[in-house]
């Protein structure tokens, strides 16, 4: 939609996607509303995904908020899905619930310096499981169109008594064309 005093909005319906494997078509509807003005934004979205075949529908939904500080911006966000597909096997009444937490900080006109947490439940036919994580990042912008970036995440989960902890260091370069 067009924008309504920082309001605005879009919705979709897609058709069956894969009906070459007719047991993972599904037909998809989506729904979100934006909010954005001054140093406000907050987005709600939602989807929905039927299987053609019949089954239970996974539903997403999904709230994301920012405040501009100025001398930095806080993030926040929160998701949830119910009826969750976990590998295969559709329980009805499973969940998932999700949240994060972080801040970017502009350093310069060029740096910023991001952080944030997360953590994700699970209530699954296969048992319950959380994943907790954290990431630390940095971009420089080398001009309008360019920036560089670095960043490090280390997430941990539990399942069944049993902790796995994956990190990750990536560098890149974006340029925007």
């Amino acid at each position: 939609t067009p924008n309504f005093g920082g309001v605005s909005g879009a919705v979709s319906y897609a058709l069956g996607e894969n009906a070459t494997a007719a047991a993972s078509a599904s037909n998809v509807t989506s729904v979100n509303v934006n909010y954005a003005a001054g140093p406000v934004f907050v987005g709600l979205g939602y989807q929905t995904e039927t299987p053609v075949g019949g089954g239970t529908a996974p539903a997403f939904t999904r709230l994301n908020a920012t405040y501009d500080f100025g001398v930095a911006k806080l993030l926040v966000g929160f998701g949830r899905t119910a009826d969750k597909n976990n590998a295969g096997v559709t329980t009805a009444g499973a969940e998932i619930t999700e949240w994060e937490l972080g801040a970017d900080v502009p350093v310069s006109a060029a740096l910023t310096l991001s952080g944030g947490v997360a953590r994700s439940s699970d209530n699954v036919v296969a048992g319950d499981a959380t994943r907790t994580g954290y990431g630390l990042a940095a971009a420089y912008a080398l001009s309008k169109r360019t920036t560089i970036y670095g960043g490090f995440n280390s997430n941990t989960s539990s399942f069944a008594g049993a902790d796995t902890t994956n990190r990750t260091t990536a560098i890149g370069v974006k340029h925007t064309f």
